[in-house]
């Protein structure tokens, strides 16, 4: 899997370069002075004329590489070197890569990938698979069984990923609503949960009758416009799954969550340490696509890794553990006029 990143700054240069070079680490070890001025030489060189640093760093799990290309270039220089990154990529048939924190904010770099048929990874893959557990880690924040949440789950295009996911929710929380345009396509999951658990799955195309109860939605593809055309339950909690749609409501006063972290298993941290400005998510999604794993694989792979949820990010910020909390007292007291919960405390 290739990363990539950009270098802005001496210092950042520094850190990245000096892991390359023993002869200047040596140096440094004498006479730092000297040093910073050979390292000073090199950094302006190689932002003017269209050079890179290229780093291996090695992922004992599976004998996996992560490949780690860092822009050094101003910023005219630096999208014909993008260009030239897609045509190695090509000639090596590689098609994801990871952007690091920095570059994942540049939308004209992301399009250059995007129109090349590059993939950038954004951890949707990754936030599939672990949809059930974030299921989990409300209910064990909240105090609550997860069989007591009402589940609504807007969907249109199932895959096995999703339907594998959606079978784990039915089966423990009992009241699930599926609202889709194609109510064909889950007929026989609808069959499978009645032969499996004696449950009666509610699949309709009616979105404001099978929201107004919702506890928790799982929007996995409808378009942002939908929230604008139904009503939302006041205290709800929203999964935006495929995309970071933020809900702007008067009425709406519950929890909209935009993204999440998670917490990286130990032994791959000795890796993700020796990079720089990337989102741990997104390292770990790509060691799962690396893998090419099928979906039952992943799904045992994120258990026997004990993959856990670190936090939840809403429209503005990181979530705290209380704003979930609190969004349950308010379900039992609604007289209480409370802050809106997705907001920055």
């Amino acid at each position: 899997m290739l990363f990539i990143d950009e270098i802005n700054n001496f210092e950042k240069f520094k850190r990245i370069y000096k892991f390359k070079n023993k002869i200047l680490k040596k140096i440094e070890n004498k006479s730092e002075n000297i040093s910073n001025f050979l390292y000073k030489i090199i950094f302006y060189y190689m932002r003017n004329f269209n050079k890179n640093i290229k780093k291996v760093v090695s992922i004992e799990e599976g004998g996996l590489k992560v490949y780690l290309i860092y822009l050094v270039h101003k910023n005219k220089i630096r999208e014909k070197r993008i260009y030239q990154i897609i045509y190695m990529m090509k000639r090596q048939s590689m098609k994801r890569i990871v952007l690091s924190d920095t570059l994942n904010k540049n939308e004209n770099i992301k399009n250059i990938f995007y129109s090349n048929n590059i993939d950038i990874l954004d951890g949707k893959i990754l936030y599939e698979s672990l949809i059930y557990k974030m299921l989990e880690y409300i209910s064990v924040v909240q105090k609550k069984r997860l069989e007591t949440y009402e589940v609504s789950i807007m969907i249109n295009d199932k895959s096995e990923q999703r339907l594998s996911n959606i079978s784990k929710i039915i089966s423990k929380c009992k009241l699930v609503n599926i609202i889709t345009n194609n109510p064909k396509q889950f007929d026989k999951l609808k069959e499978n949960m009645k032969n499996e658990y004696g449950i009666i799955l509610n699949i309709t195309t009616n979105i404001d009758k099978s929201l107004v109860k919702s506890d928790i939605i799982i929007n996995y593809d409808f378009v942002s416009e939908i929230y604008s055309k139904c009503t939302i339950p006041k205290r709800a909690i929203v999964f935006n799954v495929n995309e970071n749609i933020k809900v702007h409501s008067n009425t709406f006063d519950g929890i909209n969550i935009t993204g999440y972290m998670i917490y990286l298993p130990p032994k791959y941290k000795k890796a993700f340490d020796k990079m720089e400005n990337f989102n741990p998510c997104l390292f770990y999604e790509a060691i799962i696509l690396e893998e090419n794993m099928i979906q039952s694989e992943i799904e045992r792979k994120i258990n026997n890794e004990n993959i856990k949820i670190r936090y939840f990010v809403g429209n503005n910020d990181k979530i705290r553990g209380r704003e979930f909390l609190n969004l349950n007292k308010n379900k039992i007291d609604v007289r209480k006029n409370d802050k809106r919960l997705d907001k920055k405390i």
